[in-house]
């Protein structure tokens, strides 16, 4: 009678597999997104080819998610201070996604995407220094084992004749992405996440439509249908798509944890990256991407609650 009760208890509940289907559904919306952006190097890349400069492709790739997320803009005045902060938020995003692009162009692209990639460290760093939040034994070992991945291809022969200052310019992209998460783990006021990349979007514009003005583009529009679908793919199979799942996922995931699945995103870059560019990838390579898996398998949930 008592193991009849409690089979009814599981079916009406759901079971433990519904349990455990809920637990992923956050780690599955972190990976598919990393996968998503892990496509940036790939159609920035192309876009190069179709004559697009840096600024013009950072711009297309944030002003074609502004124009679709638009209807989700209009807010309750109470939480316009948060609308703001996505503002702000969305300025230091575009002017780290500048630096990143243009350091695709300007420095070997597997150190651009390696510099960028540091972000869990800072992601780490971050929230021991502003949230208070000690980094546990698993965190930090996955954190090194990555920071040892990208320390096997930023090899000195690599660093050689590579400007600092590039190398530097980089470094800003991981560092506001890693602050970004840290403040959307926990943000102030709770708003819908599509409203959320409305107001982030349009704050990519405000910082990138005065430096498109201050510096015209020779090329501005596309011209054949190829670079058409190369905008279209880095504004939503890159940006939109995969940021939508992110914010998704993000409430429902620890931000150490985030920066730790966000790992695949390197693998895809990689991948992707060399195939585009028809190169092989090297033992370095290989190797520096099985530390990432190694480390994507390293178990925090017990650890690693989302906050509150």
């Amino acid at each position: 009678m008592q193991s009849s009760a409690s089979n009814l208890q599981l079916r009406l509940t759901g079971g433990p597999q519904q349990g455990n289907m809920s637990q992923l559904a956050g780690p599955l919306m972190i990976f598919a997104s990393a996968c998503g952006f892990g496509l940036n190097p790939l159609f920035v890349q192309f876009l190069a080819q179709e004559g697009f400069d840096t600024l013009t492709t950072t711009f297309y790739r944030f002003a074609i998610p502004a124009l679709i997320c638009a209807g989700f803009l209009p807010i309750a005045r109470i939480v316009w201070p948060e609308a703001c902060r996505m503002l702000f938020l969305g300025m230091l995003n575009g002017i780290g996604a500048y630096f990143y692009f243009d350091a695709l162009q300007t420095i070997p692209v597997s150190l651009a995407i390696l510099i960028y990639y540091t972000y869990p460290v800072f992601c780490v760093a971050i929230g021991w220094v502003w949230r208070k939040r000690r980094p546990c034994r698993n965190a930090s070992l996955a954190a090194l084992l990555i920071l040892i991945a990208v320390s096997l291809v930023a090899t000195p022969d690599t660093l050689n004749g590579v400007p600092l200052s590039a190398i530097l310019t980089c470094a800003i992209a991981p560092l506001v992405f890693a602050g970004h998460i840290q403040y959307l783990a926990k943000p102030v006021q709770n708003i819908p996440a599509t409203k959320r990349v409305a107001w982030s979007c349009n704050g990519h514009l405000l910082i990138l439509i005065p430096m498109l003005m201050l510096s015209p583009p020779e090329q501005l529009l596309p011209q054949n249908i190829s670079g058409v679908y190369g905008l279209l793919g880095i504004a939503i199979l890159a940006a939109i798509i995969p940021q939508f799942l992110f914010l998704s996922g993000l409430k429902r995931t620890a931000p150490e944890q985030v920066a730790i699945i966000g790992a695949s995103e390197l693998i895809i870059a990689m991948l992707t990256g060399t195939w585009f560019m028809q190169q092989t990838l090297g033992q370095a390579e290989i190797t520096a991407m099985l530390l990432i898996c190694i480390a994507l398998m390293i178990r925090t949930r017990k650890e690693l609650q989302a906050p509150a």
